[in-house]
């Protein structure tokens, strides 16, 4: 189960709390950043329209509009019908319109979506939706490019994420952790957990594992750790590493573990039961049995098929 799946929308709707990517900004003053043409907003003194609090910016629904199509709401004044000189903003997903009739002189400023101190929230909101679907920023930004979508560059997707999107997913993971900690703690009732690691390669040449605890008896994720490999001796010691530091988290929030369920791991099995006798190790049947049909079909593999069988099989 994910962290996203637990959540629900926790996420992005903190993403666009105005008061949280206001603090996220002000943390940021201070550091010197690369300038990006998608990334610096056209005037620190030009009228920046908040977020619409009455409507979420992440449900409305949004649309592509041809630039020839825009041109023709803003070539001619909607008060006398003379032509209009235009000028055009562009940052990354965001275009800013500014009309001015050469007759009557009628100002008009249109913007394609709402902003936040100076942040078009499209960008955020894409931006967003690239990482927390799993995306590929890369295939995106090359998919927009081909169809000729206007988007902010991949080193302005880069600054969001480092500044408004990871700081966001710690927050919300944080605040989530926290309070299934407080829950369990006070039930009162010793804890039934199951562990397992995913390394981001097969085989013995991962570099990174990512150990898992979940509450059995909720199914919710109680904890996660990141081990690297060279916080170790070997690819093989990062799960129980990442299984130490786990059962270290639950007991600094004062939770007791009655039984915990992992796969057959043989620096687990020992770790288990010369450190934590007090604990029932189970093995997750889902391991065992993969493995019996594993070693079932390697045997049958070198057994001799009857003919009639082999028969049977090619008129299938």
């Amino acid at each position: 189960m994910s962290t996203g799946t637990q959540t629900d929308d926790s996420c992005i709707n903190d993403l666009l709390d105005h008061s949280f990517v206001s603090s996220i900004e002000n943390d940021n003053n201070d550091e010197s950043e690369e300038s990006d043409l998608d990334w610096i907003p056209e005037s620190d003194n030009e009228e920046q329209n908040d977020i619409h609090h009455d409507i979420n910016p992440a449900k409305e629904r949004k649309f592509i509009v041809f630039e020839s199509c825009l041109d023709n709401l803003f070539t001619s004044c909607c008060s006398c019908g003379f032509p209009c000189s235009m000028s055009k903003t562009v940052l990354g997903s965001y275009i800013n319109i500014k009309s001015s009739c050469e007759n009557c002189n009628t100002q008009r400023k249109w913007e394609s979506q709402p902003t936040s101190n100076s942040m078009p929230l499209g960008n955020l909101i894409i931006a967003g939706a690239i990482l927390f679907s799993g995306g590929s920023a890369h295939k995106f930004l090359t998919l927009c490019m081909h169809a000729s979508v206007q988007m902010f560059s991949i080193g302005t997707h880069m600054k969001i994420q480092s500044l408004y999107l990871v700081p966001t997913i710690e927050n919300v993971w944080q605040r989530e952790q926290l309070h299934l900690f407080t829950t369990a703690r006070e039930s009162g009732e010793t804890l039934r957990l199951g562990g397992d690691g995913r390394c981001c390669s097969t085989g013995h040449t991962a570099k990174y594992l990512s150990y898992t605890l979940m509450d059995l008896k909720t199914n919710k994720i109680l904890d996660t750790q990141l081990v690297q490999k060279n916080e170790v001796r070997n690819s093989y010691a990062m799960e129980l590493e990442g299984l130490q530091r786990g059962l270290a988290k639950i007991a600094e929030e004062e939770l007791q573990v009655s039984h915990l369920v992992t796969d057959r791991h043989s620096q687990i099995k020992k770790y288990m039961r010369e450190v934590h006798p007090e604990v029932v190790h189970w093995f997750d049947c889902w391991h065992i049995a993969k493995e019996a049909r594993a070693a079932n079909a390697l045997e049958n593999r070198h057994r001799p098929v009857p003919v009639a069988q082999m028969e049977q099989r090619a008129r299938k």
